[in-house]
């Protein structure tokens, strides 16, 4: 639907807010996967129940993963006389009280593709998008809850879709898990894609790629494959001075990692420089594809570390110092076990023995 509209009607979607639609592509959704979703779903907490943690659902995700609009105002459902008008004149539409009360998604389709930018189409559009990303009856036929949305349909873009959705679906699952219906009505788009990030499909892809890079050929660059779901370093080399920036995808954390300890505004001894990176990162992923990936991160907040081994003036072993945050820090400050000491020097000498012991055993390509 998304892709067939003409240039007017375009403009109203994206004057709307739902102009990320047109970014959003999903062509199958595995059943088997989607059951398996339901099934680790909690409506309660909202969350999600995977092996080792709990996920917690929130109406930011809704936006990083589907793009609806995020306003302020919680959608209110009129009273049936209220928009009396607009829905016998959406009801017009239709031949008989038979086809008005058989009404699909297909069906509106073929409606709007004849519709110029009026009430009937702006109907139409969003009674299709919810029922295709929101919810939708027990049945075959749409939802049409949306015809009565208080709104004279041109300020959508100031309501809270996302807590809207999450509604739906707490209702639908509730409704699901007590009647075991074979027939879902909430959301399985959102909640299977929000699911499958934490899944480990990429990760293992990834371990194979990087795997294959020790089999290239000489004229082959070489290529490091990061896992999407976990820790992104970018070892930094300022004023001749190493330190860390630290991504931590599924926490959303942002570190910045220094040997030194800092006083003061800490901010200022690192000038632009997690500003730039942090612009260009968020950047690349989303050239590469990834626009909520790229949202999420772009909105994670800087930390600035505080650890006890950390150096009042020790500049000269910060390369040291990086190589070993890299190695150890697994994303929880709180318990992060370095084995280094306070201004631990013999510390410092065993580990520059070792890393040097390493480097002579890897080729440099």
């Amino acid at each position: 639907m998304i892709f067939n509209l003409t240039e007017e009607q375009r403009k109203w979607v994206q004057r709307s807010g739902f102009g990320l639609l047109f970014n959003f592509e999903l062509e199958m959704l595995p059943a088997k996967l989607a059951y398996n979703v339901l099934q680790i779903f909690d409506h309660n907490s909202v969350t999600l129940k995977l092996k080792n943690k709990d996920i917690q659902i929130t109406e930011d995700d809704v936006f990083d993963v589907l793009g609806l609009p995020y306003g302020g105002i919680k959608i209110q459902l009129a009273d049936e006389t209220k928009f009396k008008q607009r829905e016998e004149t959406w009801n017009a539409q239709f031949a008989n009280e038979k086809e008005r009360e058989q009404i699909t998604a297909q069906m509106l389709v073929h409606k709007m593709r004849k519709q110029g930018v009026s009430d009937n189409f702006k109907l139409n559009f969003l009674i299709v998008m919810s029922n295709t990303l929101i919810g939708t009856t027990s049945s075959a036929y749409v939802d049409k809850q949306l015809l009565r949305i208080d709104d004279d349909l041109e300020h959508l873009q100031r309501y809270n879709w996302s807590e809207y959705l999450l509604h739906y679906l707490v209702i639908a699952t509730e409704c699901w898990n007590r009647t075991a219906s074979t027939f879902f009505r909430g959301s399985l788009i959102f909640l299977t894609i929000k699911t499958s990030l934490y899944y480990s499909v990429i990760d293992v892809w990834v371990t194979i790629l990087n795997d294959c890079e020790k089999y290239k050929s000489d004229e082959s660059p070489m290529r490091l494959f990061c896992n999407i779901g976990h820790l992104v370093f970018f070892p930094i080399s300022k004023s001749e001075h190493f330190y860390l920036i630290c991504y931590d995808i599924r926490n959303q954390g942002h570190f910045i990692i220094d040997n030194i300890k800092r006083e003061g505004n800490r901010k200022q001894f690192y000038m632009r420089v997690p500003d730039i990176l942090h612009s260009h990162f968020c950047n690349y992923i989303q050239i590469k594809g990834n626009l909520p990936l790229s949202r999420r991160i772009r909105r994670f907040k800087r930390t600035y570390l505080s650890m006890p081994w950390q150096t009042s003036c020790n500049s000269t072993d910060c390369g040291i110092f990086v190589m070993r945050h890299m190695e150890t820090f697994k994303g929880d400050p709180k318990k992060w076990d370095s084995g280094l000491a306070e201004e631990g020097v013999s510390d410092l000498n065993n580990y520059l023995a070792a890393y040097c012991n390493i480097h002579q055993h890897v080729p440099i390509f």
